[in-house]
């Protein structure tokens, strides 16, 4: 997942052999060409979400928004930004070479303009969400760790789910989530202890196939 830099500006899309999918986030500002809402570049364990709810994403303003489990809010990163109605966020992404990843992300624990992570196991066990799309019938979800945002190399932890042209719920749980073929995820992977969901920075939908365009409608992104 390579992440997107400050202001709504970045890539959501990765390119390569790799099979990366793009990470861009958000809209708070980003420092050294980190994810859009930037670094903390703190060594310490990342703390429990501190909100009340896991929900990220209903969209049931109109407006796109992710919330923060932090507190706060962000925004759903794609080029182009989604249409966004009532309840749902639809997500045109073009495939524009054919190696390229389309993909949407958002950060999950930015505060004051800064990306940092949370540990989701204190307090979740998975994600869930509503997703329906006319065109892809298999797509990856990963989890992005910080180091992983910061270095924009694509190498979220993944699962691959299929879908269809209903909108349905996908349930994905933290325990089956496996580690990217490179990058520094496959590093963190060989880490004695090491587990994403406890450094988790960012959440992307992407397809697995290069050169596949995205087109996906999405709402109801939950964490419990």
């Amino acid at each position: 997942m390579t992440a997107g830099s400050g202001a709504s500006t970045g890539t959501a899309s990765g390119t390569g052999a790799s099979g990366g999918t793009g990470v861009g986030t958000g809209s708070s500002t980003g420092t050294g060409g980190t994810g859009a809402s930037g670094s903390s570049g703190a060594a310490a364990p990342c703390s429990a979400p501190t909100v009340a709810a896991g929900l990220i994403s209903d969209f049931a303003t109109g407006m796109n928004v992710s919330n923060q489990l932090v507190g706060g809010t962000d925004t759903w990163y794609s080029v182009p930004t989604p249409t966004v109605t009532t309840g749902v966020a639809h997500f045109v992404v073009p495939a524009t070479t054919t190696n390229m990843y389309p993909a949407v992300s958002t950060v999950i624990a930015a505060k004051g303009g800064v990306v940092g992570c949370v540990d989701l196991t204190a307090k979740y066990m998975g994600i869930s969400f509503k997703i329906s799309s006319p065109t892809n019938t298999n797509l990856l979800f990963e989890i992005a760790s910080l180091e992983t945002t910061k270095a924009q190399d694509g190498s979220g932890f993944r699962k691959s789910f299929a879908l269809s042209s209903t909108m349905s719920t996908v349930m994905i749980k933290f325990s089956d989530l496996v580690a990217p073929p490179f990058g520094i995820g496959l590093t963190q992977s060989m880490t004695a202890g090491f587990n994403v969901a406890k450094d988790a920075a960012a959440i992307v939908l992407g397809v697995a196939t290069a050169g596949t365009s995205l087109d996906i409608q999405l709402t109801d992104v939950t964490f419990q």
